[in-house]
């Protein structure tokens, strides 16, 4: 079975790699790789969200308070389909992008307000960096990184490079950083060959569809004659 470290990160930000956890969304193909918490400690060692003592750590934790465990999954899930939301409107206006629904922008600053709570100021030698102040134990450490990251861009001056997947049930996110903005696809090698081949198919269908056509006709003609 595929583990939650194999997803590739083609979001380009850690945010969209979040929210590309559930593949092939609302269709039939729908795949959540966030199985369980474990899993979402494996993608978040994977996308450098947390080091690899924080995922022992968390590990641990969890096997001690399943509970609390199964809680921040469904927190995690809840955050992920509240970003999605609000990031696919965006990106739906291209460039220009797009204001997203005020119910859209209340459900993810509800997700978020408890994890970017825990974000602190700590003074060192060269001056104030951002720390987190939770405590060690808390199993929602994993998604505060994550919940900083989707704050950040969303409000940062990439907002307007969020694009959407154009592969047929794909709805991947990913940040277009093409020269000109045309990028269309989380990877070519994926959706992008994917719909080369289905224009290839398409088109041959087209073809022998004439040809049967003008050779039905040349046949009538011969006929009458």
């Amino acid at each position: 079975m595929a583990d939650a470290s194999d997803l590739p990160l083609l979001g380009g930000h850690l945010s969209l790699d979040f929210a590309n956890t559930l593949e092939w969304r609302d269709s039939e193909r729908e795949k959540d790789w966030l199985t369980g918490y474990d899993a979402l400690v494996a993608w978040a060692l994977k996308a450098g969200a947390v080091e690899a003592r924080e995922a022992e750590e968390l590990r641990a934790y969890s096997d001690w308070a399943p509970g609390s465990a199964a809680e921040v999954l469904a927190e995690a899930r809840a955050l992920r389909a509240a970003f999605y939301r609000v990031a696919s409107a965006l990106a739906a206006g291209g460039a220009a992008g797009e204001i997203p629904a005020g119910d859209q922008l209340d459900d993810l600053n509800v997700r978020l307000a408890p994890l970017l709570g825990q974000t602190r100021l700590n003074r060192t030698s060269a001056g104030l960096v951002s720390a987190w102040g939770g405590a060690s134990d808390d199993l929602a450490r994993v998604l505060w990184p994550v919940a900083r990251a989707a704050f950040d861009l969303l409000t940062g001056a990439e907002a307007g490079r969020l694009r959407e997947c154009a592969g047929r049930d794909c709805h991947w996110l990913f940040l277009d950083r093409s020269k000109n903005g045309s990028r269309r696809w989380c990877a070519m090698a994926n959706c992008g060959n994917a719909a080369k081949a289905r224009r290839h198919r398409a088109k041959s269908h087209r073809a022998r569809s004439q040809r049967g056509r003008r050779q039905n006709t040349a046949d009538s003609g011969g006929q009458a004659a």
